[in-house]
């Protein structure tokens, strides 16, 4: 009899921490996939503001056009493509480099209004890229480790892939005239 209740309470005990760590494998993705939606928002909002900023440039940089137009042309991909959101980025560093170098852009109200919430968005968007990666990595590590591997083999929870920057934003960014 003390053996049917031993061996009862053994197979609920093992049935409960099953639960425990599929649930928590759920959660962990769930928590992954909203850290990334959290990327696409700031970066919609990104996409949304350079074209304004890229107009107002336009008038005051007669002969930084070939910096404008990869501006633009890699916005349209950047939305889809975390390599070009990356390219953008160091684009868009460069065209700030070019500004400065201008007077007149540089003491435009309108341009350091857009500059400033550009600057304001890239935190955000830096901020949430920081809360990815640690989802990421909780993700990864909840999948690796024994025995909550044994469960995400079984059920294909996959591993996540961190946000990297591109070579190209490592880079220094050269500006010639």
């Amino acid at each position: 009899m003390w053996i049917v209740i031993g061996i009862g309470g053994f197979v609920l005990l093992s049935i409960l921490i099953f639960i425990g760590m599929y649930n928590r494998l759920v959660r962990l993705r769930n928590i992954m996939e909203k850290s990334q939606s959290g990327i696409c928002v700031y970066l919609q909002q990104r996409f949304d503001l350079i074209p304004n900023l890229i107009n107002v440039v336009k008038g005051y940089m007669k002969h930084e056009r070939e910096v404008l137009n990869e501006i633009a042309q890699l916005r349209t991909t950047a939305m889809t493509d975390m390599k070009a959101a990356n390219a953008l980025n160091a684009k868009m560093t460069e065209m700030f480099a070019v500004a400065e170098s201008n007077p007149d852009l540089k003491a435009s109200e309108q341009f350091l209004q857009l500059q400033h919430e550009l600057s304001k968005m890239e935190n955000q968007l830096q901020a949430a890229r920081r809360a990815y990666n640690l989802a990421v990595n909780n993700m990864n590590t909840a999948i690796e480790i024994f025995p909550s591997s044994i469960i995400a083999g079984m059920y294909g929870f996959k591993r996540g892939v961190l946000f990297e920057s591109a070579e190209a934003i490592r880079e220094n960014i050269r500006v010639e005239f």
